[in-house]
């Protein structure tokens, strides 16, 4: 997500200038004998390129959206492991609780742009170890028709590390949706947002890669555990 939020607050030519300086070091790659490694750079240059111009500014649709899109790219650059100030991020975020779409047309880009604000809310509660809150805010950050997709493995693991029993089924739910999107994206695509989110940045985001695959099989074994138990009368 927060890519997402990154790539679209840059102006044009900043985005045009990233893609052909990543494009331009795979050639000189190439040239110098490492022709496997030049594609790693070459293919996200080729990528990215055709997404810099002026539709791409306006990739949601409306101003309003993307002013909204570029204030949770600000809040979110308050989440990071070396400048965390959640409560700063809540007060950018908060306004935006309310926003509506300008625009029947362009009610999916709407709908997604809130489930991005709904779940850097639901961060913040996160990282000031507020779990049910958090917890409150990624399910309405689900409840989007069209929902970004990186919070739903954030969500689940808040919930197993808190062992947030009434919150088992919905982060399950959540998690499917979001793995069987993934599913669908080219490989290549997956490799592609693996290559260039920042995620390898912070520390805490390590834990939570190499673990991820078993959230599903952790939250059903958890759910069949608490069907299972006696009831307390």
């Amino acid at each position: 997500m927060r890519l997402l939020l990154w790539w679209t607050s840059l102006n044009i030519w900043a985005r045009r200038g990233i893609a052909l300086c990543i494009a331009l070091f795979s050639i000189v790659l190439l040239a110098s004998g490492h022709s496997r490694l030049w594609l790693w750079f070459w293919i996200p240059g080729c990528l990215l390129f055709p997404f810099t111009g002026k539709k791409s500014k306006s990739a949601f649709g409306s101003p309003i959206l993307h002013d909204a899109m570029r204030r949770v790219y600000a809040a979110s650059s308050l989440l990071t492991w070396w400048r965390m100030r959640p409560q700063k991020a809540l007060e950018i975020l908060e306004p935006l609780h309310t926003l509506q779409c300008p625009d029947p047309e362009i009610e999916e880009s709407c709908e997604f742009v809130k489930s991005t604000i709904f779940a850097a809310t639901g961060d913040c509660y996160s990282s000031m170890e507020r779990p049910l809150e958090a917890a409150h805010w990624y399910r309405k950050a689900a409840a989007c028709k069209k929902t970004a997709g990186g919070f739903a493995y954030l969500y689940a693991d808040m919930v197993l590390r808190h062992q947030l029993a009434g919150e088992y089924e919905s982060a399950l739910e959540c998690l499917e949706k979001a793995m069987a999107r993934r599913r669908e994206l080219p490989l290549i695509l997956r490799a592609l947002g693996y290559f260039i989110s920042p995620w390898w940045l912070e520390p805490q985001m390590w834990r939570l890669v190499f673990t991820q695959h078993r959230f599903a099989a952790q939250l059903r074994a958890r759910i069949a555990d608490s069907g299972n138990q006696p009831s307390s009368r």
